[in-house]
């Protein structure tokens, strides 16, 4: 196991601060979730926090995810909108694989094809911030 260059607390700080910035605060509150949510809720959390810890996930200025994985283009996540619910239309009943990836391109800006490309960890990543929005 490598050791972390972010400590877990200061990635706990980033993780509310990109929360409240994404206006995902009440969303994510463990105190209005059943114990299922929270489970899922931790499960997505720990990817994100592990991402920050290893420095490869950061909060910019604006409060944006930046996740920069090894060997890969960096990747701003923006507020998802509309739109990036009706990418998801684009792809075929039963491709729940295409769906996240179109989802991921409109949030990301950039191209599905982007996310082929990455190593399961890292668009284990990508699905974890994707399901904090997209979660009821």
């Amino acid at each position: 196991m490598s050791t972390p260059k972010v400590a877990r607390e200061v990635a706990l700080v980033e993780f509310q601060r990109w929360a409240d910035a994404m206006r995902l605060t009440r969303k994510l509150d463990p105190d209005k979730m059943n114990d299922a949510d929270k489970g899922s809720l931790n499960v997505v959390k720990e990817d994100i926090l592990g991402a920050i810890e290893d420095g490869l996930l950061v909060v910019n200025g604006e409060g944006l995810f930046e996740f920069s994985p090894p060997g890969a283009e960096t990747l701003t996540f923006y507020k998802p909108t509309g739109a990036s619910v009706m990418a998801m239309d684009q792809a075929k009943a039963g491709e729940p694989t295409r769906k996240l990836t179109k989802f991921l391109a409109d949030m990301t800006r950039s191209n599905a094809a982007v996310f082929a490309k990455l190593e399961m960890v890292d668009l284990q990543v990508c699905d974890s911030i994707a399901q904090l929005f997209l979660a009821k």
